[in-house]
């Protein structure tokens, strides 16, 4: 028709086609960025480091925010910056942030991204990262074999806090819920009908790791496990107890570590007797003793899982990350605090402290003396203004121990480091001296002319050190002009319990001039040691007028009959009340 344009069917657009080409003709409707409008990309600086209180980093961290940032310069050389062209590299605090949050609390990574400002790739990535850094890092400083002094320690703390002797760790395992692998799916399930991996390890007497072992499929049984693990390797090589081995009952005996019925018996494992009808009473006991110093592992285990909730359902790791994970958790909750978040965690213990010393100074100079000592472990820095102003106390302990803490706290102050854990497990007045001359620490700690902070730190060195040589120079101490500096002398040789230094000490408690405080750690001392030589002094001044040196006299008799004989458990009056007659 004139006038009309003919359409043909080839002409013709279909109804998307023609959305299609409406949309070409118009602007784009969505534009890219590199943040959802949802996030908060400075949360993390606004709140979390500005208004964040004391109880929210621990819940939310598990640890303090001195302690935080002391861990992330500790994992600095393991956690290189990196960026990409869209996104910036993260801080390394905030990366650290975001994987503690994740490991505390199980967060999905859906929901923890928004907060840090991070997608949910992003937030995987920090934990991976950081789980490796911590393994890399700090697992050959908290998870390692203990040396020599180590073990002792820890022989020493199962028998006096558990009533165990000759032990040296429980052993036990943990089973770690986990999505399986499609083709293994039953080799994960354990006997309970769920799916999980299995983690042993093993614990000290308070609770901490420094054995573990983990990725093995939750089927399997606990002995075989024993026997796949780097522990059972230590054991066959004989290096878990010193060589040769120490003396208990009479002979040579491994170091033994405390496991559950499910482990096999050897001569370094200890497990209860079967129970049944036919045990007597002596075996009844043992397995009470050896299931509640087991059960340190089991509470261990119980706070491991409370603090890091990620281990309680693994719905965001795979598989080939959660060995990393779990050891990088084990890592964080057996390492020791470090000495900043003893101070925050101290904080209002230590006012108060400071708030009692004067009433104290006035009324006791010892019990003065015990909390400004206190004070001084705390490591609270504001109270060095109390410190300072009894360090000019008419009582000459008081002030002296006053010093002492002032001493201690401007020394953490300016070297801004951990002094060391005692061997012995003590927070010492004064850090050990850099000094491993014998001669020479001797020389310092019998200068009168030197400040006795100085002297106390050549002290600790010594005691460090151990051997005779060392003990003899410490006894030398006891003729010090300082009654308090023999008083500490006293209990380091007590920790020591070296026999070479027992003929000094005893002549100190026969001294009726002598300080009882210098007295009473001396017949301590003599108790610790416990040889026939320590008796005579002992049973002499256990009638002594002076209470305090009484009182020690009559410990120091009890520890010496319990160390000389077979009696299994050290203050057992209650089993001997519930025992049958």
């Amino acid at each position: 028709m004139p006038g009309k344009c003919r359409l043909t069917p080839s002409c013709l657009l279909t109804v998307p086609q023609l959305l299609i080409a409406r949309r070409r003709r118009t602007s784009c409707y969505f534009y890219p960025r590199a943040w959802p409008s949802l996030r908060s990309a400075d949360w993390w600086e606004r709140v979390v480091l500005k208004e964040f209180g004391p109880q929210d980093w621990l819940e939310k961290f598990r640890m303090s925010k001195e302690t935080f940032f002391y861990v992330c310069n500790r994992l600095r050389p393991g956690l290189a910056p990196h960026s990409t062209h869209f996104h910036p590299a993260l801080p390394l605090e905030k990366r650290v942030a975001v994987a503690l949050w994740h490991l505390a609390t199980n967060v999905e990574y859906q929901t923890l991204s928004p907060l840090f400002g991070v997608g949910p790739s992003t937030v995987q990535t920090c934990v991976r990262e950081v789980s490796y850094a911590v393994v890399l890092l700090l697992k050959p400083l908290y998870l390692r074999l203990p040396n020599e002094k180590e073990l002792e320690n820890m022989v020493r703390i199962f028998r006096t806090r558990w009533g165990f002797p000759h032990c040296i760790g429980a052993l036990d395992s943990l089973h770690i819920p986990i999505h399986p692998p499609l083709r293994l799916s039953a080799d994960y399930c354990n006997g309970q009908g769920w799916h999980s991996i299995l983690t042993q390890a093993t614990v000290d007497g308070l609770g901490q790791f420094w054995d573990v072992s983990t990725a093995f499929p939750g089927s399997m049984e606990n002995s075989a496990v024993l026997e796949s693990s780097s522990l059972w390797v230590l054991a066959k090589e004989g290096r878990l107890c010193p060589n040769p081995p120490k003396h208990f009952m009479g002979k040579a005996q491994k170091y033994v570590l405390l496991g559950d019925a499910t482990y096999p018996l050897q001569d370094w494992i200890l497990k209860p007797y079967q129970e049944d009808e036919k045990l007597t009473q002596r075996q009844l006991q043992f397995n009470y003793r050896l299931k509640r110093a087991h059960s340190v592992i089991e509470n261990a285990f119980l706070r491991l899982k409370a603090r890091w909730q990620i281990l309680l359902k693994c719905d965001d790791c795979s598989l080939e990350l959660l060995p990393t994970l779990v050891l990088a958790c084990c890592i964080r909750l057996g390492s020791p605090r470090h000495p900043l978040q003893r101070g925050v965690a101290g904080g209002h213990r230590a006012h108060r402290a400071a708030q009692a010393l004067p009433a104290r100074a006035r009324g006791h100079g010892g019990r003065a003396g015990r909390a400004s000592e206190a004070l001084g472990a705390i490591g609270n820095p504001d109270v060095l203004d109390v410190l300072k102003r009894y360090s000019e106390d008419p009582v000459v302990e008081v002030a002296e121990t006053c010093q002492l803490a002032v001493k201690r706290l401007e020394w953490l102050q300016e070297n801004k480091q951990d002094p060391g854990s005692s061997p012995y497990l003590s927070v010492d007045p004064a850090p050990p001296a850099e000094e491993t001359d014998v001669a020479e620490l001797r020389r310092a700690l019998l200068d009168e002319s030197r400040p006795l902070f100085e002297r106390y730190r050549a002290m600790f060195a010594l005691r460090n050190l151990g051997g005779p040589a060392a003990a003899l120079a410490l006894a030398e101490g006891l003729r010090a002009g300082s009654a308090l500096f023999r008083h500490e002398i006293g209990y380091v040789l007590g920790q020591l319990q070296h026999e070479a230094c027992v003929p000094q000490l005893t002549a100190w408690p026969r001294s009726r001039s002598e300080s009882p405080m210098v007295r009473h750690e001396c017949a301590e001392a003599l108790g610790a040691i416990a040889r026939p030589s320590c008796l005579e002094t002992l049973r002499a001044f256990a009638q002594d007028e002076e209470r305090v040196v009484r009182e020690s006299c009559q410990v120091a008799l009890d520890m010496y009959e319990y160390e000389n004989g077979a009696q299994f458990q050290y203050a057992d009056g209650l089993c001997k009340l519930q025992a049958p007659a």
